[in-house]
């Protein structure tokens, strides 16, 4: 028993040594996110290449709805990453500290630990918004009609799903049968529980509402005139030159929502 004590504590030196390094592995593969959700209801490609929009203050509160053709997403195939981003014990400030762990904070208390793995498992893309003329017609479009109802609008041109797998262990003495380790402070912790797996979704959207006035018309079939193009490419060229930029400063902005609808666009369009 004592040596079963003595290599968990040593392991657990070692591993507390890259909690760090990994934690911010893990979290920037969120850095650039949106939003991320843990609902059950909704799978990733249903969220692909679809418009969504919230009232300003409420970004946690948003409505969407698709706007690609039935070709442009039967194009869409999903891309297998299989990668573990995250694999260690971590306490109640780690978790408190990583929002993409909000929806395990509830069971952390300050005499636990909790062990975490975080795998990326696939990503879906759309036509992109700044390369895509078709795409850039139907979403501004859209953007039009909902940013003069006061909305702000974006459009979801990437959707990440990643699973969350963890499992909670109490502090305790070592009794019988169960998963136990030994933190530096020879502290014991143990569980009986098996691992639970949460589905994590995060979505990357580009804002639309800076260039809706770029396009003037009000037909959907209606495409960008030259002058309109040109206009759109050089501020998404500014935009992607400053978030190059700011991109090793940035931090993880994204809103933790599991409350959204879909919405139908015929409803949308007798806003206007």
């Amino acid at each position: 028993m004592k040596r079963l004590i003595l290599i968990s504590a040593l392991l657990l030196i070692c591993f507390n040594a890259f909690t760090q390094q990994e934690q911010a592995k893990a979290e920037s593969a969120f850095k650039n996110a949106t939003f991320i959700s843990f609902n059950t209801n909704i799978k990733p490609e249903q969220l692909i290449g679809s418009i969504i929009y919230y009232k300003e203050g409420k970004k946690d509160e948003f409505d969407y709805f698709p706007i690609l053709k039935a070709s442009q997403i039967e194009k869409i195939e999903p891309i297998y990453n299989n990668e573990i981003l995250f694999s260690t014990m971590v306490n109640k400030s780690t978790v408190t500290s990583a929002k993409y762990l909000a929806i395990i904070n509830v069971n952390v208390a300050t005499n636990y630990m909790l062990e975490v793995i975080v795998e990326d498992v696939l990503d879906y893309r759309a036509p992109s918004f700044a390369a895509d003329s078709e795409v850039q017609s139907q979403a501004l479009f859209y953007a039009r009609v909902l940013k003069n109802q006061g909305y702000i609008v974006e459009y979801v041109d990437h959707v990440n799903l990643c699973t969350l797998t963890s499992k909670v262990y109490a502090e305790q003495k070592i009794e019988g049968q169960g998963s136990y380790f030994v933190d530096a402070s020879n502290k014991t912790y143990g569980s009986n529980d098996e691992f639970s797996s949460k589905r994590l979704i995060s979505l990357h959207s580009v804002p639309l509402t800076p260039f809706v006035d770029v396009f003037k018309v009000s037909k959907l079939t209606d495409k960008l005139s030259t002058s309109a193009k040109s206009m759109l490419n050089e501020r998404l060229s500014n935009e992607a030159l400053a978030e190059k930029a700011a991109l090793e400063t940035k931090e993880p902005s994204y809103e933790i929502v599991d409350k959204f609808k879909l919405v139908p666009k015929k409803d949308l369009l007798n806003l206007r």
